[in-house]
This record gives C-alpha cells, structure tokens and sequence, in this order.
C-alpha cells in the first residue's frame, strides 16, 4: 500500500520537482511543475498542473505541457505565468539536446481557459554572450512594461541574472546584466525570483 500525501501536492507516479507558474487565473487557483511521470530522474520534464479553490482541496488536470515540439524535445523545463487580456501565459524554457549539443529556448504557451495551451514557440533566444545553461524565466509587468529575468551561466564562467523587456510579452529585448556571481559563488545562477518587499527589491536564486 502506497502512503500518499495528504496536504502537500503530489502526482500519482514519477518525480516531482519545481513548482512553477503559481497564478490565480478564471476563480482557481493554479499550480504546475515540473514532472517525470516515467521515472524518479530528471531523463524526461513536462508540466504537471493542479488547481484549487480554496488552498486546501486540489484537483489533479494531468499534463499542461508536454515536449512535443522541437525546440523542446528533451525537456519542458521552469519558468512562470502571466495574466494578459484574459489569457493566462506560460513563459517555460525548452529544451534541445540534438547532437549532444545544449540548445536552450524560453518559449510562451497560452490558454484562455486554464485547461488546454496553444504554443507559441520561441520569444527569447540565448544571447551570444551566454552559454546554454540559460533558463527558467520570471516574468511580471510593472509601470506599464514586462520584464523577465532568465538564470544563465556566462561564458567567463560566472552565474548570472539575465533581464529582459518588452513592451508586449511577445518580443523580448535583452536589457543587460541584473546581478552576477562577483566571487564565483556559483557557475550557474538558476531558478530567479524579482519581487518588491517592504520598499526594496528582492532576488532570490538558486546556484
């Protein structure tokens, strides 16, 4: 007999990792993550998605995304949502792995009933300066504009907090280097966070 969780999210089989993409969108609120519904590795990533009314009583929806394009076949890794003109976007890095070289792209999936997503392909592709280890994008709008920040290894070898805007979430400019790892804590910063608190601006990653 299996023992299951009984107030934290978890799927019915597989690995479970990196909840991402936390919104209240159409009265519900949305969780998704990243899911190995194969096996307990990190050899296959979709996302999971669960939703709630009340925070404490969950649905399982099954799949949101899956890595059924190109770009994205060996993974659909991190990243977070959007609300905009009654869509809920899914801003996600894919992943490409074809040839044993790293290919990394941050891409856009929609919905307009926080069920089924339409993809949109690819809004960011790696600046030169990167290497591939370029992924999980934050995305929020403040004072009219988008911004994303995207977690990276630079090519001097050196983690770093790339950002982006734009004045539609579609098309993304590079706008420079949020934060680096000075003391070399690090050679990939992952996973980033923006949010204002308490008057100051926080950042959180994992390295």
């Amino acid at each position: 007999m299996i023992k299951r969780q009984k107030y934290h999210l978890e799927p019915d089989r597989g690995l479970l990792n990196d909840p991402n993409g936390l919104v209240f969108y159409k009265d519900m609120y949305h969780v998704f993550f990243q899911w190995n519904r194969f096996e307990k590795n990190h050899s296959y990533k979709e996302w999971g998605h669960f939703t709630s009314k009340d925070l404490l009583h969950w649905n399982w929806e099954g799949s949101a995304l899956l890595p059924d394009q190109f770009y994205e076949q060996n993974g659909v890794y991190s990243g977070s949502a959007l609300i905009k003109d009654g869509q809920l976007r899914l801003f996600y890095t894919g992943n490409n792995k074809s040839g044993g070289v790293r290919k990394s792209s941050q891409c856009l999936a929609v919905t307009e009933d926080g069920k089924t997503f339409q993809k949109k392909g690819i809004v960011v592709s790696t600046p030169t300066e990167f290497t591939e280890h370029f992924r999980d994008p934050k995305v929020w709008k403040e004072n009219g504009k988008y911004y994303m920040v995207a977690g990276s290894r630079h090519s001097d070898g050196s983690g770093q907090i790339a950002l982006f805007c734009a004045e539609k979430p579609e098309k993304w400019e590079f706008a420079g280097i949020l934060d680096r790892s000075e003391n070399k804590i690090g050679r990939m910063w992952e996973c980033p966070d923006f949010y204002p608190l308490d008057g100051k601006q926080v950042l959180m990653i994992s390295p």
